[in-house]
């Protein structure tokens, strides 16, 4: 591959979290990240309210007990998954595989980010003093690292043929 080819793959993967930026602060931006945010509220205290915690939700804001978190559109990792995307979008590979690894990739940041919110509300529940370093650090760290890991793991995976190479008889 050309210099300038790879030049233009890295530009465009720099890129994407300041595109993301820009979309975020347009009219249909700020709805769609209010909805977003919103709907992610809703699906964290649903798997708490089962299990008995008592939870409240007013749009965005959860309160459970004395803790209180408001999610906003930076909670939704969309950074990270956008970023993902462009990652898995811009390699030189198939463009099946592309998709595939981007959609794969995607889904599992989606994932990990729930997760990330409904321990956070956990620990904030029960070790609130905790919550600014397992926000600010530890699930910040996780979901950087996941992300590129995915990323290896299925560049890995297309760079490597799933046939073994025919021996050429002399």
């Amino acid at each position: 591959m050309a210099w300038h080819q790879i030049a233009i793959r890295v530009s465009i993967v720099a890129a994407t979290p300041l595109l993301w930026l820009l979309a975020a602060s347009t009219p249909p931006g700020i709805a769609c990240a209010a909805a977003i945010s919103d709907t992610l509220a809703r699906a964290a205290i649903y798997p708490l309210a089962l299990f008995g915690i008592p939870i409240a939700l007013d749009s965005a804001n959860i309160i459970a007990g004395d803790f209180h978190a408001v999610i906003v559109l930076e909670c939704s990792a969309l950074d990270i998954i956008t970023l993902s995307i462009a990652a898995a979008l811009v390699y030189p590979a198939p463009f099946a595989s592309r998709l595939r690894g981007a959609l794969f990739g995607a889904l599992t940041i989606a994932t990990l980010n729930y997760i990330r919110i409904i321990t956070l509300l956990l620990i904030g529940m029960r070790y609130p003093r905790y919550v600014d370093f397992a926000h600010e650090i530890l699930w910040q760290a996780a979901l950087i690292t996941a992300a590129f890991g995915i990323w290896l793991l299925w560049r890995k995976r297309i760079s490597t043929p799933t046939a073994p190479p025919k021996s050429v008889a002399s």
